[in-house]
Formats: C-alpha cells, structure tokens, sequence
C-alpha cells in the first residue's frame, strides 16, 4: 500500500506542477479595463508546522476564498546499504488541507484557515491517520510571486506553528 501513496503522492505533485489552469489568463477584462487574475497556484516550503520539521507543499485555489493544499515530507533513513529516501526503515508524512482564505481590506495579507488529514508511514507502512489543521496569516502582494505564511499548526495536542516561503504562479 505504501507504494500507491507514494505513486500517488509523486504524480499528484507532478501533474499539479504542471497542469494548465484551464481557463486561466494573465489577465481578465472587467468594463474597458483590465485587471490581473490572481495567481491560482502556489508552492512553497514550509518549517515546522504541519510537516512537524519541515514539508513541501502545493496549493491550488479552487474558489476566490477556498485553497486545495497537499503536502508532505520524506526522512532520509540510514540502513545496512547507507543512505536512502524510504528506504526499508521509511518515514514520511503526507497531508491535504481546505483551507479557506479571508482577505484584509484592501492589503496584501489575509487570515487563513484549514483543515484536513494527515498520513503518518513509517518502514513503508501507513500507522497513524489523523487530523490537521492551520489557523495563520499570509502575505501575497498582487504585484509579484512572493507567498510568505506563518500559522499555528496543532499537533495532536501539542501547540506548533509553521513559517512558509514559497512563490504563487
């Protein structure tokens, strides 16, 4: 089984990298002016937070206040043969979130905040299935592909939080 996660995981990473937003354009026309469209993906590394050391991430926005978000992060394991990504002695994390976005008036930040799954494998098999969540800000000016977050991210009970720098595209 850990096998298809890992499938999954690298071919969702990979097609959502890829993929041409359907529909999409640099620009949009409203009256006789034109105004940008926000940028409608975003990827980022995130330190602590829900990845609890680190997690690469890739967002999607699905609607103007909701983000589709799946991240995760592979441990480097050492074994009898050296070392190695998933190895025997495996452990990684992967997770999706819904994260819904609130807008400032008229600024660059917003509030954010989600919910979603978390897989937890270790020696390639998955052993804990649980909840995440974030409840954050983020800066993202229009001009520009900068994507910076900073959230509170709880771990089981634990209070954590993340620290995400990224770019939008």
């Amino acid at each position: 089984m850990i096998k298809q996660i890992r499938s999954f995981m690298v071919w969702a990473i990979v097609g959502a990298l890829v993929m041409v937003p359907v529909g999409l354009s640099a620009k949009e026309r409203t009256g006789s002016e034109m105004v940008p469209t926000p940028k409608n993906n975003g990827v980022y590394v995130e330190l602590l937070g829900n990845g609890i050391l680190y997690s690469l991430n890739h967002e999607r926005r699905a609607s103007e206040h909701c983000l589709l978000r799946i991240g995760g992060n592979i441990a480097l394991t050492n074994d009898k043969y050296g070392w190695e990504i998933l190895g025997e002695n495996g452990t990684g994390l992967l997770f999706g979130t819904m994260n819904y976005i609130a807008p400032i008036r008229n600024s660059n930040w917003a509030f954010e905040a989600g919910i979603g799954p978390l897989l937890w494998f270790y020696q390639n098999k998955v052993t804990h299935v649980m909840v995440t969540s974030t409840l954050g800000v983020r800066y993202q000016p229009r001009k520009g592909n900068l994507l910076v977050r900073f959230g509170i991210t709880p771990f089981f009970y634990i209070p954590w939080a993340g620290l995400s720098v990224g770019v939008r595209f």
